[in-house]
């Protein structure tokens, strides 16, 4: 049976947060989308708060480079992707995959099965 994925949508959509979030010192290592936002994951929590003060709450800098969205560390993702996939399932009546794209440390997306 065919995976159907929560979005239509490819890498080259996130690929201009991820360019702010690593021009800004921060290393993603995932990207997606969740309840209709870009979502961020770092290999830890606390490198997804650094990255959510600065990029999001921060309103002193331009909205050209802020990143709006959800910031997870991988840990957190991992519980919070699955229990996002059981609501969508139950929802469509189907099983529905979060489409999540894998990030390289210069920015790239790495083919992975989801």
């Amino acid at each position: 049976m065919k995976i159907k994925y929560n979005i239509d949508k490819d890498y080259s959509y996130f690929k201009n947060e991820v360019d702010i979030l690593m021009k800004n010192g921060f290393k993603p290592i995932m990207v997606c989308q969740m309840l209709f936002e870009p979502t961020f994951v770092f290999k830890t929590e606390e490198e997804s708060k650094l990255a959510y003060e600065k990029l999001e709450l921060n309103e002193s800098i331009s909205i050209k480079e802020r990143v709006i969205g959800w910031f997870y560390g991988e840990k957190e993702f991992i519980k919070e992707v699955k229990r996002y996939e059981n609501i969508l399932s139950v929802n469509k009546g189907q099983q529905i995959k979060v489409k999540v794209f894998f990030i390289n440390e210069k920015g790239e997306e790495v083919k992975k099965d989801n």
